[in-house]
């Protein structure tokens, strides 16, 4: 129930912000990047994971103050192989109770599915390079500043799918390649900064915090079109 709520809660908030004034630019936006995450399967560490993601935003009202957007992150990265020991006991006719062993090696891949229910941005400082290059160059945005910093909060959920193959290896044979998956959803907060260069290359660094307290980070960089 609190995830519903939070997601038409979300909705409507990126509706009414819509609604307070015109909507005179949006833009979409692309991103590669490296990011961490904490798994139960980390071994005590943390999971290296390869990035894209992909955002659609509006900016809003006089002098375009006001500016939101959602998208979408997939992210991925291997998991530490981790190893398994089981004692089971077998009552055989005749020769009675008996004991084999049965080891187990476990590789797996995670792939996490970050959604933003909305991304704000809540502060920014812009400048102008003092030179005329840019425009000489034909760099320079007729819509924003040569370099902008955006100050972003994101509430979103996270979508975790742990995708594996085990193989068990007993005094009488050994079993390849039994998969497996197992997938879990958290909410999520999250803080970036993000520093756009001619209105087209943001570079970006995120802080994540979910319902268990784990921090992840994140950093990208894309390319941004205006329409």
């Amino acid at each position: 129930m609190e995830q519903k709520i939070g997601v038409s809660g979300a909705a409507f908030s990126l509706a009414a912000l819509l609604s307070t004034g015109c909507v005179n630019q949006f833009y979409t936006q692309v991103q590669l990047g490296y990011a961490t995450a904490h798994h139960k399967k980390d071994l005590g560490g943390h999971v290296d994971l390869m990035c894209a993601g992909i955002r659609g935003g509006a900016k809003v009202g006089e002098g375009k103050k006001q500016e939101a957007r959602m998208g979408v992150d997939i992210c991925h990265g291997k998991l530490p192989t981790t190893l398994s020991q089981k004692t089971y006991s077998i009552d055989v006719p005749v020769v009675g109770k008996q004991e084999a062993d049965v080891y187990g090696a476990t590789s797996s891949d995670l792939v996490k599915v970050s959604i933003p229910f909305v991304e704000y941005r809540y502060g920014a400082l812009e400048a102008n390079i003092p030179s005329e290059v840019p425009a000489e160059l034909g760099i320079r945005s007729p819509h924003t500043k040569d370099v902008s910093l955006g100050m972003w909060a994101a509430v979103g959920y996270d979508l975790n799918f742990t995708v594996s193959e085990t193989d068990y290896v007993t005094s009488g044979g050994a079993l390849e390649n039994i998969p497996g998956v197992d997938f879990e959803g958290e909410l999520y907060g999250g803080l970036t900064n993000e520093v756009t260069f001619f209105g087209k290359i943001p570079v970006s660094m995120s802080i994540r915090v979910d319902k268990d307290a784990d921090v992840a980070s994140s950093f990208g960089a894309g390319y941004r079109q205006e329409w």
